[in-house]
């Protein structure tokens, strides 16, 4: 139930913050953010590790280098199609079954299933679907016991 509730809370987290302003971090070559910074959740990468987001954060979410130790981190993100707002449950089912699925098995080296981590995802709200043309979902995972996470999990196979 405890997990039910942090990824409601985070879904809901992340779609609010989609419509403040635009931030991004210093990244590296390789796209990593090399300082602390704030994201907008749409503007979430894949490997961007962050903080969950608090009051002092309301445009966007505390992305910090992964070798700091953080909260969650983002592994997947798609665009879901169509032109009318599907509505909550069914961005909650298509996200369900994309972000427990490859993506997460590519990325941490191991299924869904078994792991010591368990995901959440932002959805696109229908105020900014339809005012910003929103369509994007980014998965994120986060460690069970909601310790700290140290370095990528990108490959860990935890």
């Amino acid at each position: 139930m405890l997990r039910v509730a942090f990824a409601l809370t985070a879904v809901l987290l992340l779609a609010a913050c989609r419509g403040g302003a635009s931030a991004d971090v210093a990244r590296d070559d390789r796209g990593r953010a090399s300082q602390a910074g704030t994201v907008r959740a749409d503007k979430l990468r894949v490997g961007d590790c962050f903080e969950d987001q608090d009051d002092q954060s309301p445009d966007g979410f505390p992305v910090v280098p992964c070798a700091r130790a953080h909260a969650n981190e983002a592994y997947a993100r798609f665009k879901v199609p169509g032109g009318d707002y599907p509505g909550q449950d069914a961005l909650t089912e298509i996200a369900t079954g994309r972000c427990t699925a490859e993506p997460f098995t590519d990325y941490v080296g191991r299924p869904y299933d078994g792991s010591a981590l368990d995901v959440f995802y932002a959805l696109p709200s229908k105020e900014t679907w339809d005012r910003f043309g929103d369509r994007i979902v980014v998965c994120a995972l986060f460690a069970k016991d909601l310790s700290p996470l140290t370095g990528s999990m990108e490959g860990s196979a935890r």
